[in-house]
């Protein structure tokens, strides 16, 4: 190929020559009748051989083909078609066509968005930029992108999936594309596994797209600085996730990992932040810090990981004093600084018997035996009417202990920093830790007293396990100008901000 350019521009500068003024010994050579023959000799055997390289008889220097040798060979395929050959036609066209959206992503993390057991419609979308305040729109139609099914222009902009074994993939083309499932839309693409009647639906994303659908639904503000130090705590979590589970996904989308809402998630703050920490981690002695957990409120004091599940603790999951401003906590600002959760007897035998699956008996009681270095209960004795008597241990007092908050809803004891007034009784507690601060109201079961409310009321602060970053307490050293670095190295001892790719993972 590169001789046949060659003889090409020969020819087109001689022609160039012929007709500019050459200079003045150019010109007379070439005007004399000899200089003349050999021009046109000359010219006659470029012509020749440009005749001979189109018709084919110079061929390529290297069999290797350039940029662009593929479409130019399918599309003179198709040209080359005879009539009615639309079989192989619309083949050449679909291998022309096919897009591997997965491969496409950076960081690809899996998200279990669902389990389903019946059909199900998937929508090509089309994502908005988002605000702070307002949800961002996407059209159920007409998106930019078109929709590919297992890698293949599917026809209309939505796909009836029937339960069905194996994996399904869908996606869509187009920066601004997005899918619709379930009344929410999805970056990336959507693998359907289907097995055994059942479904799942995990959204594999880039990571970064997936953080955009995580920040504003785990800590939503106007501090920009805790929202960043909330972008690298979750990012820095997912990356110790990513490829870690043994099925088909990475994360869940709920509080048993961390909770993601996809697009309709995302608003600008929570973007800025995302965007001003990419790619930025955790790390502890040049690792990744794995275990970069992170709760509501701590209610002026987190806990040791070690204390809170009874694990080996983590150097960087100490318990540390949450300090604002004017000797309140930072995380004074969060709704649950104080609770209240309160019970008939007879309900909380209930929800410890449901708990604990044996039966149901009225509760005479409960008892604290052991309490953290933070105040956090750690051990609890439940008293039954029968005489029989049951212990519960750390995480085990929050699920066990559900009771019905002022909204109506069914939940979770919101945190293990609680004091108790039971059977009638209370009295004052006392602390080694003077400093730790607790809800004025303070009280704690009698035992023996005779009853004289029918009730269990707790009384409480903070809400969620306690360990690593308050969010709240985030807010509230955000507020008194502390930079996202600092914030995170207050709350998980010892630890830097790294760039990702510097640790090799």
């Amino acid at each position: 190929m590169k001789i046949r350019s060659i003889i090409i521009k020969c020819f087109a500068s001689f022609i160039c020559l012929r007709r500019q003024r050459l200079a003045e010994p150019v010109r007379k050579r070439f005007a004399s009748s000899k200089g003349f023959s050999e021009a046109a000799a000359l010219c006659s055997l470029l012509m020749l051989l440009f005749c001979f390289s189109a018709a084919g008889f110079c061929g390529p220097e290297s069999t290797e083909d350039g940029p662009g040798a593929e479409e130019l060979k399918a599309a003179e395929s198709v040209k080359r078609s005879e009539p009615g050959d639309g079989g192989a036609e619309h083949e050449k066209t679909d291998e022309s066509e096919a897009f591997d959206a997965v491969a496409a992503l950076k960081y690809p993390v899996r998200i279990l968005l669902a389990v389903k057991k019946e059909s199900f419609c998937i929508k090509a979308a089309e994502a908005v930029t988002p605000s702070f305040n307002e949800q961002p729109a996407a059209s159920e139609s007409g998106a930019e992108g078109k929709l590919y099914v297992n890698g293949r222009p599917h026809e209309g902009d939505s796909f009836e999936y029937s339960c069905s074994e194996g994996v399904t993939t869908l996606a869509c083309s187009g920066a601004r594309s997005a899918l619709e499932f379930d009344g929410n839309i999805f970056r990336g693409c959507l693998e359907l596994s289907g097995r055994g009647g059942r479904t799942e639906v995990v959204n594999v994303v880039a990571l970064e797209d997936y953080l955009r659908g995580v920040v504003a639904k785990e800590l939503l503000c106007s501090e920009l600085e805790a929202m960043k130090a909330q972008a690298v705590a979750a990012r820095t979590y997912a990356y110790a996730r990513s490829g870690a589970a043994a099925g088909g996904w990475d994360l869940r989308c709920d509080t048993s990992s961390q909770v993601y809402g996809g697009i309709k998630a995302e608003r600008s703050i929570s973007d800025l932040a995302v965007e001003q920490t990419r790619g930025l981690v955790l790390a502890y002695n040049g690792s990744l810090a794995s275990q970069a957990l992170y709760h509501s409120a701590c209610g002026g004091h987190t806990e040791s990981s070690g204390f809170v599940y009874g694990t080996a603790p983590v150097e960087y999951l100490q318990g540390v004093e949450c300090a604002g401003s004017e000797g309140r906590p930072a995380c004074a600002a969060s709704p649950y600084s104080f609770w209240r959760a309160e019970w008939s007897r007879e309900e909380l035998g209930q929800e410890i018997a449901e708990y604990l699956g044996r039966k149901a008996e009225a509760v005479r009681g409960i008892r604290i035996l052991e309490r953290g270095p933070s105040g956090r209960v750690s051990r609890l004795e439940a008293v039954f009417e029968d005489g029989g008597s049951a212990v519960l241990e750390r995480e085990q007092i929050r699920r066990a202990l559900r009771f019905t908050d002022g909204a109506g809803r069914r939940r979770n004891l919101p945190s293990l920093k609680f004091v108790v007034e039971a059977d009638g009784f209370s009295q004052n507690l006392q602390f080694e830790d003077d400093d730790i601060p607790f809800p004025e109201a303070v009280f704690e079961s009698g035992g023996e007293a005779e009853n004289k409310s029918g009730s269990v009321v707790i009384v409480g602060s903070g809400w969620g396990h306690g360990v690593g970053m308050c969010q709240f307490g985030a807010m509230g050293l955000s507020a008194l100008k502390f930079s996202f670095e600092d914030i995170l190295k207050y709350y998980y001892s010892g630890t830097e901000v790294v760039c990702i790719d510097s640790l090799h993972i």
